[in-house]
């Protein structure tokens, strides 16, 4: 029992090392493991799955750049996507670009799969609307199976008997010890030719998040990342003053807009602002109601101003200027409702307190409260006729 507790001891500590070997080099810009971690990492799922005879193949021996898919059992008709980054739109573009495939038409496979090497910070909002893409292209889906990260292997390595954990430890090891062989020759390589052996052991990837046309740009993306997920659980937890807190060092810059020049070629920014504004609306609609404060009923109707007049996403899609048509369309609901909701609240804002009190109140002119009804009615005909 105790040389078992040692083994796997060993197995999580190369798992979490490995683990620490990807993100170093993420943080250097290097993204998506390379062809050899596919092989290594095929190697670990079938040993982990020996009792499913587990066979899986790294599909670029079988086609170079295979689209899609990074590993495959055509027995067992899974797949999996191997991949370092941590963000939905990841998943959504994969998915789509794995229905395309002609294994997946002709059934011979039937499962995709992801394992992220990095955290994975997803609301459960993120979560859903993932589960729904997957029920909706008619692809198996496990919350605790379809998207993990390696940490999350380790309840399925529990589960080997000695002989399988042996197997493992000895794969990770010989893995671990060409790497350290690896190492040791580019501390001696200078220029083009440690460039050259490195770029083998790891693809180059340029992460949206990580690339920027100005260094405003950057700074706001590096700003803006992650905080949609907490934002909405702060939402659902009614709170809406640290929901207000959390976005308040972005507020006021000029490219946390939905109709920034900047974001019109690039939705899936756009898409985290439009959720972040829409957020706010709702916490700023809280607090004037529960508070009865001029700023915040201000506030709310300074966010329906702004999207009101936001572009719509393009169906047309994918592109590297365009949502695939599915995201798109959700994104076009998403607006949608937000849409709906906020002609309910500015009726009733009219209802109670009637267009001469709210200009009194508010400062808001009659010409101005009828053109904002009148472009909500108008952006609702739009997005209806739009949506699929």
């Amino acid at each position: 029992m105790r040389n078992t507790q040692l083994i796997l001891s060993k197995i999580v500590d190369y798992l979490t090392e490995f683990e620490i070997r990807i993100r170093k080099n993420n943080n250097i810009g290097l993204y998506d493991v390379n062809k050899l971690s596919q092989g290594f990492l095929s190697k670990i799922i079938n040993i982990i799955y020996s009792k499913r005879n587990a066979n899986f193949k790294d599909l670029d021996l079988l086609k170079h750049n295979y689209p899609a898919i990074d590993i495959a059992d055509f027995s067992l008709k899974e797949s999996y996507q191997i991949t370092s980054q941590n963000d939905t739109s990841k998943i959504y573009e994969t998915i789509e670009k794995f229905c395309s495939l002609d294994v997946f038409k002709s059934e011979e496979i039937k499962s995709l799969k992801f394992i992220i090497l990095n955290r994975i910070n997803w609301s459960d909002r993120q979560f859903q609307q993932i589960e729904n893409r997957f029920i909706e292209k008619s692809l198996p889906f496990d919350r605790n199976k379809t998207i993990r990260t390696l940490d999350e292997f380790e309840e399925d390595i529990k589960e080997l008997d000695v002989n399988g954990l042996n197997n493992l430890l000895n794969c990770l090891s010989e893995e671990f010890k060409s790497e350290e062989k690896l190492e040791k020759s580019e501390e001696i390589l200078k220029g083009d030719i440690k460039s050259e052996i490195f770029s083998k052991v790891f693809h180059y990837y340029d992460s949206p998040w990580n690339s920027a046309n100005s260094k405003a740009e950057l700074n706001f993306k590096q700003k803006l990342k992650g905080k949609q997920a907490i934002s909405y659980e702060l939402l659902m937890g009614g709170k809406s003053k640290e929901l207000i807190a959390l976005w308040s060092p972005i507020i006021k810059n000029p490219l946390f807009s939905t109709n920034s020049q900047v974001w019109l070629d690039k939705p899936y920014f756009r898409q985290d602002i439009q959720a972040g504004k829409t957020d706010l609306f709702f916490a700023y609609a809280q607090l004037a109601h529960d508070e009865m404060s001029k700023d915040y009923f201000k506030k709310a109707i300074s966010v329906i101003s702004e999207l009101v007049i936001t572009p719509t996403y393009s169906l047309s899609g994918p592109s590297h200027d365009k949502l695939a048509p599915s995201d798109a369309n959700f994104q076009n609901k998403e607006l949608l409702n937000f849409m709906n909701v906020a002609s309910d609240f500015l009726s009733k804002i009219l209802e109670s307190f009637g267009k001469d009190l709210v200009k009194k109140i508010f400062g808001y002119s009659h010409a101005r409260i009828d053109s904002l009804q009148d472009q909500l009615k108008h952006k609702i005909y739009v997005l209806n006729s739009i949506i699929s």
